[in-house]
């Protein structure tokens, strides 16, 4: 499965935005590196901070709220726009499914949503605690299994952080790949209708620029 290809960060709509490219860049780069973890969650908090400046542009605000927040802002009454949602409602359902179905068991490590279900077959091996025999009774252990002598049950691997950190590599792979194509067309998609350069400038006559009060406070002190 391959990732979509990489935009071109300095042409529009992305000009003008370097704290939203530098973390598209990141997750991009944990993608291509293999680091799919980590590129999950970098590509979730891109989504969130695209939505929290489509409400810094669209409202005059910064929200400083996590995902929840920010999804409730874009229902509200928009001022501005004089529509009921910020951006459309069916946009809205599909970053709130991404948030439930994968920000949340991947920023909070939840491995029972995270394998969804899955069960392995497992026997015990009683190895000890003398570090001369560990060894030997796993061998022993070993070919016991070959012999067919143990006895397997159904296990669940969320309840072992150590055994579901190591199944949930493929699954990792997979849906970080397919992770990237919903949240890189949706992230073009918002800053094409919601952050192009016609609103942009809008925003910055009516509501001023966010650095205006550090540049009058640095001005009244020179003065």
């Amino acid at each position: 499965m391959r990732l979509p290809f990489c935009f071109n960060e300095y042409s529009k709509p992305f000009i003008g935005f370097e704290h939203l490219n530098s973390l598209y860049r990141e997750s991009y780069s944990c993608l291509i590196h293999g680091n799919y973890h980590a590129g999950i969650v970098i590509m979730n908090q891109l989504l969130e901070e695209t939505l929290r400046e489509i409400i810094r542009v669209h409202t005059g605000k910064n929200d400083g709220s996590v995902l929840e927040g920010l999804l409730s802002s874009m229902s509200q009454q928009s001022k501005v726009t004089l529509k009921r949602y910020l951006i459309h409602p069916e946009l809205v359902n599909q970053i709130s499914k991404i948030k439930e179905d994968i920000r949340h068991p991947y920023t909070h490590m939840r491995y029972r949503k995270i394998l969804r279900g899955q069960k392995i077959s497992a026997a015990k091996i009683m190895v000890g605690t003398d570090p001369e025999k560990i060894l030997e009774n796993v061998k022993n252990g070993v070919e016991a299994s070959k012999e067919g002598k143990l006895q397997y049950d159904e296990y669940d691997p969320s309840g072992d952080p150590v055994v579901a950190a190591y199944l949930k590599r493929d699954i990792d792979k997979v849906l970080a790949i397919q992770l990237a194509w919903k949240i890189y067309p949706l992230y073009w998609l918002l800053m094409e209708e919601y952050l192009n350069q016609e609103i942009t400038e809008a925003s910055l006559k009516k509501f001023g620029s966010m650095w205006e009060p550090v540049a009058q406070k640095e001005k009244n002190q020179v003065g």
